[in-house]
C-alpha cells in the first residue's frame, strides 16, 4: 500500500471541487430527494455502505437505487456489476418487476395458487422488456476476495477495454 503527503490530497481536493463547479465531474442521482441531498448524489470513485438490521430492506433499497441510477442519469454511460451473495438474480429481477408493477413477489410467483390474470402478466412482460435495456450484470456465485477481484478485472477487460464507461459495483451479502 502506498502513502502520500497531505499536499497531494489537497491538490486532488481542489481539482475535484473545481471539476464539480464546472460540471466536469457529475454525480449520479436517484429518485430519492432526501438521499440526493444528504450525499449530493453518488460521486464516482467513492465507496458507499448501506447498513442495517436483517430484514430492514437493504437489498431492495440497493435494487431501487440501481434502477434509479440508470433511469435518472441517462446521459452518463456506465455498467453495474452486482454481486448477489444473499439472493439470486432471478429473485432480484422479481423484486424489480414487483416495484414496477406494484404487485408483491408472492403475487408474481402465484403463491397460494392465486394465479396472475392475463392483464397483470402482460404488464410483467412489458416491464421485463424494459429491464432488458438496463446495463446491470449479476454474479450469483459466492466467491473469495481474490475471485471477486478477478471477476471485476475480467468484466472490465471484456465490457470496457477502452475504459470509456463508468462502473458501479454492488455487493449484497449477509454477515453471520
Amino acid at each position: 500500500m502506498k502513502y502520500r503527503h497531505i499536499s497531494k490530497a489537497v491538490e486532488e481536493a481542489i481539482q475535484y471541487i473545481s471539476d464539480r463547479r464546472e460540471g466536469k465531474q457529475l454525480p449520479l442521482y436517484t429518485k430519492k430527494a432526501k438521499l440526493n441531498k444528504a450525499i449530493d448524489g453518488f460521486s464516482w470513485g467513492r465507496i458507499y455502505t448501506l447498513a442495517g438490521q436483517s430484514g430492514a430492506g437493504k437489498s431492495i433499497t440497493v435494487e431501487e437505487i440501481k434502477r434509479d441510477l440508470v433511469d435518472v442519469n441517462p446521459n452518463q454511460i456506465f455498467d453495474i456489476l452486482s454481486f448477489e451473495f444473499e439472493m439470486i438474480a432471478t429473485d432480484q429481477i422479481a423484486r424489480n418487476i414487483s416495484g414496477k408493477t406494484e404487485k408483491s413477489v408472492a403475487e408474481l410467483y402465484s403463491a397460494n395458487q392465486e394465479y396472475l390474470d392475463k392483464e397483470t402478466f402482460d404488464k410483467v412482460e412489458e416491464v421485463t422488456r424494459e429491464l432488458l435495456s438496463y446495463p446491470i450484470y449479476y454474479v450469483d456465485e459466492i466467491g473469495t476476495v481474490p475471485e471477486i477481484r478477478s471477476t471485476i478485472y475480467s468484466f472490465i477487460n471484456e465490457h470496457n477495454p477502452n475504459k470509456d464507461r463508468g462502473l458501479i459495483i454492488t455487493i449484497d451479502h449477509l454477515l453471520c
